[in-house]
């Protein structure tokens, strides 16, 4: 793995999580339970899971679910444990295929933010779970971000690419893919 990686992670975490004009801290929205009278009549689950409030990914998902993503060694990368943003890196299982760098995060920003800054998110057409949307990055490095919205901001996968240009598509996809691996092994948007 380069040595850049750890410093992208740094950046992208740094670069996605701050939002001029914005200190508000990130609340625990508490969200009403739908009516219905039996669990199969429920449009929706209840219980929000892990997705009730910002949380650090690294806490709450296990090696082994990062692995079943398709994550490989964990990156070392500095952290602020009073920033907005709780991340962690790691390289691909297949390094020969994926040169890049992984950051799986959440943070206080959400799509509107994105759209203020011009990074241009898209909806993805192709994803199994509804809402995921990808974004270009803040920086000159090529990569792509997944992401998900919540009440609190967002859970995403920043995936850049250190090794030869790459089509922004593919950049998008395989941060897409690790995403809903993650959301769905997690039991879904909604939880379990």
């Amino acid at each position: 793995m380069h040595r850049t990686g750890p410093i992208l992670l740094a950046a992208a975490a740094l670069l996605t999580g701050c939002s001029p004009g914005s200190s508000t801290p990130a609340t625990d929205p508490s969200p009403a339970p739908a009516a219905a009278t039996s669990p199969a009549e429920s449009p929706t689950p209840t219980d929000s899971g892990i997705f009730a409030s910002q949380f650090h990914p690294c806490e709450v998902f296990t090696e082994e679910q990062f692995a079943a993503a398709g994550l490989g060694k964990r990156l070392i990368a500095a952290e602020d444990p009073a920033s907005r943003v709780k991340s962690c890196g790691f390289a691909h299982q297949r390094t020969d295929v994926y040169e890049g760098s992984f950051l799986i995060a959440t943070d206080t920003m959400d799509k509107w933010k994105i759209l203020e800054r011009e990074l241009e998110p898209v909806d993805s057409a192709e994803s199994e779970v509804e809402g995921i949307y990808t974004h270009q990055m803040p920086t000159e490095a090529q990569g792509c971000s997944a992401a998900l919205d919540f009440e609190w901001g967002r859970f995403s996968v920043d995936y850049r690419e250190l090794g030869e240009i790459a089509d922004q598509e593919f950049l998008c996809s395989v941060s897409v893919a690790i995403l809903e691996s993650l959301i769905i092994q997690s039991g879904g948007k909604y939880g379990t």
